[in-house]
């Protein structure tokens, strides 16, 4: 059985408006409620520790895999799914193969939440979606889906360089809709905020939900940023 996943990690804890940068003990913000895609029940995630518990969670059917040179298998379980997509693994059926790579990434963000600790020092306290927003972040956010978007990738040097933004719509404090000049779509949302890669500065995970108008191109994307000064551009530390 394969899962048809709506694009959502879970409700959002709200962050803190007002001032550009933060210190002291600031703890993370992280999905209150997730798993329910995956689950029979959701799993409240009060905490890192609960994420690494819904990373092992069993689901309520299971996945089939397939691999060029080992025999095919079956997970029922985030952590499963993972180490074996990792290991060159993939869906069993080829219709099925972009709902497994969203299971994938939507577990993926799980671990990686589950790495999360409390930040000394944030510039992340105030987060503007806007078309500045576009101009500060690396241009990997950007739509890519050719051979020629992989070509450009190389030399530009944020997102707007990449594919323009014309429009953005705003949808809440933590999450807007950014439209290029290209047709091509992308729900940006801010899924959580905390120290990521030890460093005592605050990170932040984003997730994009892609599509081409007119056409029927859907992808998923994640991404950890970090930002080192108030005035800085954000830098990307992992995606997937």
């Amino acid at each position: 059985m394969i899962l048809k996943v709506m694009l959502v990690v879970g409700s959002v804890a709200v962050f803190g408006i007002g001032c550009v940068s933060a210190t002291g003990n600031i703890a993370p913000s992280l999905p209150l409620n997730a798993g329910e895609f995956f689950l029979e029940q959701t799993r409240e995630t009060h905490n890192v520790d609960d994420f690494k518990l819904l990373h092992k969670d069993i689901w309520g059917y299971e996945t089939e895999l397939k691999h060029n040179h080992h025999k095919k298998l079956t997970v029922n379980t985030c952590a499963d799914l993972v180490a074996s997509i990792d290991l060159g693994y993939e869906a069993s059926q080829s219709a099925d193969y972009g709902a497994v790579i969203i299971d994938y990434k939507i577990c993926k963000s799980w671990q990686e939440l589950s790495l999360f600790k409390p930040s000394h020092q944030s510039y992340l306290s105030v987060v503007n979606l806007d078309q500045n927003f576009a101009k500060r972040v690396p241009p990997q956010l950007a739509l890519i889906i050719s051979k020629d978007d992989e070509r450009r990738l190389v030399v530009a040097t944020n997102w707007d360089e990449m594919s323009h933004i014309v429009k953005v719509e705003a949808i809440d404090e933590t999450s807007a809709i950014f439209v290029d000049n290209s047709g091509g779509s992308q729900r940006l949302n801010i899924r959580a905020k905390g120290d990521y890669n030890g460093d005592g500065i605050e990170d932040m995970l984003l997730s994009t939900s892609n599509t081409v108008e007119g056409g029927s191109y859907h992808s998923v994307d994640y991404f950890i940023l970090t930002r080192l000064s108030s005035e800085a551009s954000f830098t990307l530390l992992k995606q997937w």
